[in-house]
């Protein structure tokens, strides 16, 4: 069934302030307990087992491109002669129900498989879902591409996130948005789903912070066809601009249905407009589009996209990059701190900040990566060997 919500001016825009809590956990140190296991190899040990949570098929729609990128990382890592001779090893666990069956095999890699640490999930529920085998199992947990804040506030010490977090998204795009759209006519449209949510949260601060105000507010559930004909109908006049927050593929259904009635102003979007899928499914002719720099590129990147690109015929772009990521941290953690979890934990966040190919990690008290955004303008497909985008500087257009 389809959900609308639709709220006209201020009543759409009315975001309460936030209190001034009586402790803020963001600002404390986590510290890692000790799990008190040798560092060494035991005798008989034929790989290193690094666990991944997501489908282990680079064909899969959501997850293959990270399964990917992390085997290339593994095979690097190999190729440069293991652990002290050891092979690393990825070993993937996946369910299509991952609540279910997902959890099951998350147990499994944990408890059975003695995995030294945890690479997943593909979104923000799955990685929400690893997180809770994680704190069980005292086991490290890093995830590749989860912007979700409430990640890491959950106060665990053994989850990092290398993506940048939903607020540090929504602050560019606030800026544009007061920037371009002086009238105050600014529609959003948004999926129900949970990264939708709670990233349509964080923009709707970051947008009455910057005294932006929403003059639609239409929200659709993932897949819902309103993404294409419920718009006309919702909005009784054109916006000047729109901000999108759903799936790569709903949101390029509602960036070309907005330009077919007419929108001639900037569309915005939050995460998944810096994804490989959603450009692909937007084509050509889509007007000024502007989505967050999920990718820095660093001396390393070209040379990542091209191998990656080689691989699987396709570009690379920010969620690719932090599953390669994730694995090189992840092993040159273990290098230095050996084969136990809770020294490996530590040791994942004593090597912050890391040069990644898409841009510095750098982990806050809480695990989160502190680095910086910008919204730029997407003119073509993200992830080749230079990101094809234009920056928008403090909100401003060149």
């Amino acid at each position: 069934m389809v959900a609308l919500g639709l709220a006209v001016a201020q009543a759409a825009a009315q975001v309460p302030p936030t209190p001034t809590p009586f402790l803020d956990g963001r600002a404390r140190e986590l510290d890692v307990p000790s799990t008190r296991t040798s560092t060494e190899a035991p005798p008989g040990l034929d790989a290193i087992r690094i666990g991944y949570f997501g489908p282990a098929d680079p064909a899969h729609p959501s997850g293959g491109d990270l399964w990917l990128a992390a085997s290339m990382a593994v095979e690097e890592a190999n190729a440069g002669g293991g652990y002290h001779g050891l092979p690393f090893l990825l070993v993937p666990a996946w369910s299509d129900n991952p609540w279910a069956g997902g959890a099951r095999d998350l147990a499994r890699l944990a408890f059975d498989d003695r995995v030294l640490a945890l690479i997943g999930g593909i979104d923000g529920p799955t990685t929400h879902l690893a997180e809770q085998v994680a704190t069980k199992a005292l086991l490290p947990l890093l995830s590749p591409v989860a912007t979700d804040p409430t990640v890491t506030r959950a106060y665990v010490p053994w989850v990092l996130s290398l993506q940048p977090s939903d607020a540090a998204i929504a602050r560019p795009l606030a800026e544009v948005a007061a920037t371009r759209v002086g009238d105050g006519r600014l529609a959003v449209v948004a999926s129900t789903d949970h990264d939708s949510h709670i990233a349509l949260v964080e923009l709707r601060r970051a947008l009455s912070s910057a005294g932006v105000p929403l003059s639609h507010l239409l929200e659709l559930d993932p897949g819902s066809p309103g993404f294409e004909s419920g718009l006309g109908p919702s909005l009784a006049e054109l916006p000047a601009a729109a901000l999108i927050v759903a799936g790569p593929n709903d949101s390029a259904r509602a960036v070309q249905t907005l330009r077919r009635m007419g929108l001639t102003g900037p569309v915005l979007g939050a995460m998944s407009f810096a994804r490989r899928r959603f450009l692909e499914a937007l084509g050509p002719g889509a007007g000024e589009v502007i989505g967050p720099q999920m990718v820095t590129p660093s001396a390393t990147w070209d040379g990542f996209a091209c191998r990656f690109a080689e691989r699987s015929g396709r570009r690379a772009d920010f969620a690719a990059a932090g599953a390669y990521d994730a694995v090189r941290l992840l092993v040159a953690a273990i290098h230095q701190a050996g084969l136990e979890r809770s020294r490996i934990a530590e040791a994942l966040r004593a090597l912050s900040p890391f040069a990644g190919v898409a841009g510095e990690i750098s982990f806050d008290s809480l695990g989160q990566n502190q680095r910086q955004l910008r919204a730029v303008e997407i003119s073509a497909p993200v992830g080749g060997p230079t990101p094809p985008t234009t920056a928008h500087a403090d909100g401003e257009r060149p």
